[in-house]
């Protein structure tokens, strides 16, 4: 229980410092007119939403097969 707890937070604060560090590129690439940083800006906040919702529906599932295998048992 506990690694998996773990392990969803840690996939969603990896998540959340890939779409932080996007909009930091954005800001500073528009700030100081630099195209490289703002390049990296528009691909960093997109995986930060993938990786977002991947951690999210992987948490869904988790718990959908969980209550899926507590029902067993209890029949």
């Amino acid at each position: 229980m506990w690694r998996d707890l773990a392990t969803g937070l840690a996939a969603r604060l990896v998540s959340y410092v890939f779409f932080g560090v996007g909009f930091w590129c954005l800001f500073k690439g528009f700030i100081e007119t630099n195209y490289f940083i703002i390049a990296g800006g528009v691909v960093l906040v997109p995986v930060g939403m993938y990786l977002m919702v991947k951690a999210r529906r992987k948490a869904f599932n988790d718990l959908r097969e969980s209550m899926r295998d507590e029902k067993r048992s209890d029949n």
